[in-house]
């Protein structure tokens, strides 16, 4: 079970399993509440955003992370795995981003509070 504290208050959190954590520079697609998400790992801090391109939908699963940033295999659009920012192109939307949480060896991801359905 994942504790919250105050600065979790907005957040519901939810503790994943995942068999094998991802390595620095690489991320694995899990899924948590139907949401297909990817677990990235950057220099050891991971992130987790939504595992669906912005620009057109397509898994961003297969995509080439290369230090910070997720590239998407179908059209190239890169984005910052800590912001979801678009770093280039073809689309100017954000990637949805989740926060993470890590407590030793159990990773906790966030959802908004005010969006889960209980």
């Amino acid at each position: 079970m994942c504790d919250s504290t105050e600065a979790d208050n907005d957040l519901d959190l939810e503790e994943i399993r995942v068999d094998a954590l991802p390595g620095r520079g690489s991320h694995v697609c899990i899924e948590v509440r139907s949401k297909s998400l990817l677990l990235c790992n950057v220099s050891g801090t991971y992130y987790a955003v939504a595992n669906q391109c912005p620009h057109l939908g397509f898994p961003l699963a297969g995509g080439r992370q290369v230090g910070n940033q997720l590239i998407c295999q179908r059209h190239g659009a890169s984005f910052d795995l800590r912001t979801g920012i678009p770093v280039s192109g073809p689309t100017f939307k954000k990637l949805e981003t989740f926060p993470v949480k890590q407590l030793g060896e159990k990773i906790c991801i966030g959802f908004p509070v005010d969006q889960v359905v209980k």
